[in-house]
């Protein structure tokens, strides 16, 4: 599954600030989903922490693909093309992929004032989530962190990869 900034760039939602611009693309897979797509790709599978695999190319995966489960209704099949390389995967809803930026501002020591100048872009986007997607975008934060998110009127309170070319197909692996 697509997460962060070129999942949002994919589906069109890309904050202004960012001018079009995504540092990496991040995934969220389990480990014999990465390892395969490190074999596609011809590069060598490295874990880099505990639970993450970065692959030459910019790509960084989150290992938890166990998670996907709980929001892959909330997703689109896509193939996207990567390195010249097309590869099935899952291309989050707007409102998921806002949720999952909602509920993680602050899990990046760092990061925050990227994290909250994306949710500012949304919001001028009138791009919303609710409550209840927010805390199930949580599952995806990093494992001991808080779930601390930003009240200031993102979330409806009412209930180089720049060259990548993505398209919808379907999809039947449950593996991901």
């Amino acid at each position: 599954m697509l997460i962060g900034s070129y999942a949002a760039k994919l589906r069109g939602i890309l904050p202004a600030w960012r001018q079009g611009h995504v540092g990496d693309i991040d995934m969220v897979a389990s480990e014999a989903v990465a390892r395969s797509i490190a074999a596609a790709l011809g590069t060598q599978y490295r874990e880099h922490a505990p639970g993450r695999c970065y692959l030459s190319g910019r790509i960084d995966i989150d290992l938890r693909g166990h998670l996907i489960e709980h929001v892959i209704h909330i997703c689109d099949p896509v193939t996207i093309d990567i390195h010249g390389c097309a590869m099935a995967a899952l291309l989050p809803h707007s409102e998921l992929i806002v949720a999952m930026r909602q509920a993680s501002w602050n899990a990046v020591p760092g990061s925050e004032r990227k994290a909250l100048a994306d949710l500012d872009g949304f919001a001028r986007l009138r791009l919303q989530s609710t409550a209840a997607l927010i805390d199930l975008a949580a599952i995806f934060r990093r494992p001991g962190s808080t779930n601390i998110r930003p009240t200031n009127g993102w979330a409806s309170n009412d209930a180089s990869p720049s060259d990548i070319q993505t398209q919808r197909v379907s999809v039947t692996s449950t593996e991901w």
